[in-house]
């Protein structure tokens, strides 16, 4: 059975890429902004959020405004349209002469498995926690038989 609503996307997703186009945008302090949202992500969430924006060297201490500034990496970061993450490991690859092996990688990240089914008629393949995404080793074993593989 569907839900009657499906939960925010806010809610669900990691709030780094949101708190660095706020930033960049300057639309005021991340957590006084999102704490206005209709559906208010957990206070923590944002918190974490800018603590590895930090740590990966996208922010910088606070301005005069007390707001947190973006580092010259951040600003590159806040241009492109991936992950944080994603972007600082394409941005590295491209200085140390490594781009096309790392933006492999990036595109294997940023692909969900092509094994999960996420409408699922029947409920045998139903998780325990209650999703209707399931594994399916069927559709896998379609495609590689009864090989040891793990490739397509």
């Amino acid at each position: 059975r569907m839900q009657r609503c499906a939960l925010p996307e806010i809610l669900h997703t990691p709030l780094e890429e949101v708190v660095l186009q706020l930033v960049a945008l300057r639309l005021g302090e991340p957590q006084a902004v999102l704490a206005s949202a209709l559906s208010k992500p957990p206070p923590e969430a944002v918190e974490e959020a800018i603590l590895t924006l930090r740590a990966m060297g996208a922010l910088d201490g606070p301005t005069g405004d007390g707001m947190p500034c973006l580092s010259p990496l951040g600003r590159f970061l806040a241009i492109l349209p991936l992950s944080p993450m994603s972007g600082k490991m394409l941005l590295y690859g491209a200085k140390l002469g490594v781009l096309k092996p790392v933006a492999a990688v990036v595109a294997l990240l940023n692909l969900r498995t092509p094994f999960v089914q996420t409408i699922d008629k029947d409920q045998r393949g139903k998780q325990a926690d209650g999703s209707n995404q399931r594994t399916s080793e069927s559709e896998r074993r379609l495609l590689v038989g009864e090989t040891p593989s793990d490739h397509l």
